[in-house]
């Protein structure tokens, strides 16, 4: 089911990444992803993030997730 709703949301919201995270992330599409209705970005691609305001949405998401460990460590350089 879980596999299912991330193919629905990927057809209605074009932030979705792909499993390999390839796809660049905007600001717009992590706060999307961290506050609003796209939450299905892979943590690959989360953990790309570049900059600080990147990094602290994508540590939002991660958080809101319960990756807890993963989210301090894109916070603890900031």
């Amino acid at each position: 089911m879980l596999t299912h709703r991330a193919s629905e949301a990927h057809a209605l919201h074009p932030v979705v990444l792909g499993d390999d995270g390839s796809v660049p992330l905007s600001e717009p599409a992590l706060r999307r992803a961290a506050f609003g209705d796209a939450p299905a970005i892979t943590d690959r691609a989360l953990a790309a993030a570049t900059t600080p305001r990147s990094q602290w949405l994508a540590a939002v998401l991660l958080g809101a997730r319960g990756r807890y460990a993963a989210a301090a460590a894109l916070v603890r350089p900031l």
